[in-house]
Parts: structure tokens; sequence; C-alpha cells
């Protein structure tokens, strides 16, 4: 059964995409009632685990504070 349960797991997960520094992302927001994504933002680091540290694009700020953070492929 066990064998069964894995092999359904392996064909519904997906593959996480893979970014490069400087390639430009958006993020999924979480508030429905607001726009469906966030940003433009750029990538500045790969971590490990399919983790990104992203960052402002100098002409495309959205607060004023500029953002410099960690985000997994989930967000």
């Amino acid at each position: 059964m066990s064998q069964l349960h894995k092999a359904y797991h392996d064909l519904t997960k997906q593959v996480a995409t893979k970014y490069t520094v400087g390639d430009n992302v958006m993020i999924r927001n979480v508030d429905t009632t607001l726009v469906k994504f966030k940003g433009p933002y750029k990538i500045s680091k790969v971590l490990p685990h399919d983790r990104y540290v992203i960052s402002d694009i100098e002409w495309h700020q959205m607060t004023r504070i500029p953002l410099n953070t960690v985000c997994s492929k989930g967000n």
C-alpha cells in the first residue's frame, strides 16, 4: 500500500523551477482580495533547497523600505 502512495505522490509532485542570479520573479500574494502577484523582484542570491534571496529592482521599488528577503519556491 505504501508503494501505491509513493507512486501517486511522485506523479503529482511538481518539480521546482530553477532560477539564477539576475532573474526577475513575481511572488504570489496570499491576500486574495488584493492583486494575485507582487513584484517584480530580482534574484540576488541562490540558496540551497530551492530558496532565493530576492530584492527590489532599482526602477520598480514598491515601498519606501527596500525589500531584501529570503523566499522559497512555495511562496
